[in-house]
This record gives structure tokens, sequence and C-alpha cells, in this order.
């Protein structure tokens, strides 16, 4: 088997705490930063929240990937306080969990309810979206991936609010 890992878990960053969609509205409302503490200000990220699978772009981080993603999804503009924002829902499924190279937890009635690392199996013709869910191990899964072209764009245009998590992926070997 050849691994690679061209595919990547969207999550966001760590040092800055997951809101709901109000208080982010509230947040933005207020003007150009975050503000956590009278000490300390943080810009708003290019994408500023993840909420139940969705994923929030800024109008520069939408302008970079709406080309692409856009078919690949439901989106909807959202205009606060005279900022545009894209909130945007991936909706297409791959089937690649390989529960073999994942952790997870499972509950006594065999449904899968944590993952904590994701292992993937795909033929090696497969190309993976921009931008994609995984169908199979949950009934809802909230984590979001993409593939090394989607990282690739936020690396070089400095997009901020995210980061990558490498995914274990298994082809089966070349028969040529």
């Amino acid at each position: 088997m050849r691994r690679c890992t061209d595919v990547r878990s969207i999550i966001p960053v760590e040092e800055k705490p997951l809101f709901d969609l109000r208080q982010v509205f509230d947040i933005v409302r207020s003007g150009r930063e975050f503000k956590f503490d009278r000490y300390k200000k943080l810009e708003i990220p290019d994408m500023p929240f993840f909420f139940y699978g969705a994923v929030v772009f800024s109008e520069r981080a939408w302008g970079l990937f709406s080309e692409t993603i856009a078919i690949l999804g439901d989106y909807i503009y959202l205009d606060v306080a005279r900022r545009r924002f894209v909130f945007y829902l991936p909706l297409v499924y791959v089937d690649c969990f390989d529960e073999g190279r994942s952790r997870f937890r499972r509950l006594d009635t065999g449904t899968i309810s944590q993952i904590y690392e994701y292992g993937f199996k795909v033929k090696n013709s497969f190309e993976f979206p921009p931008i994609f869910k995984i169908s199979g191990p949950m009934k809802t899964s909230y984590d979001v991936f993409c593939n090394g072209d989607f990282k690739r764009i936020v690396e070089q245009n400095g997009l901020t609010g995210m980061e990558f998590q490498d995914v274990d992926i298994v082809r089966p070997p070349d028969r040529t």
C-alpha cells in the first residue's frame, strides 16, 4: 500500500475559541476586531468559524475559492456591519473512511460517536475534491476536509482562522 498525505482536515485555529452564530455577528457588528478582553485584540480571520460542518469565509477568502467550490455546496451571503461573509455548507461526501487506520470512540450501540484521527482508503485514480465531508462512519459528521490545492491557496494567500491536520491515506499499489 502506498501512503500519501494530500488531504487535510480543516480545523479552527486552536487559540481562538469557537463561537455560535449569534456571537460572531455581535463581534463583527462591534467593529473590525475580536475583543476577548481589554488587553488582547485579534483581527477577524478569513475563516472566522466552523459551524456544524459549515465554514464561514470572509469576502476575500470566498473570492479565492468561489469558482471551484460554489458548485460543491450551498452558500448564502451574510452582510454584517458593512462586511460580507459567506456561510458555506459542503455537500460533497466521499466514502473513504478506513476504520483500521482511524482512532475513534464507539458507543455500546456500535455507533461511532467521536473520531480522533482519520485514516482514508481510496483507489489510485481517485482525486479528492477541493472541499468535502466523509460519509459512512457517523450519522452526522461535522468535520470538513480539503485537498492539497485548497491548502496551498490558503498558505500562499496568508488566509487566517484555520489549521490543517494531515490525514493518513492508503492507495493500493500501482499494477504497472
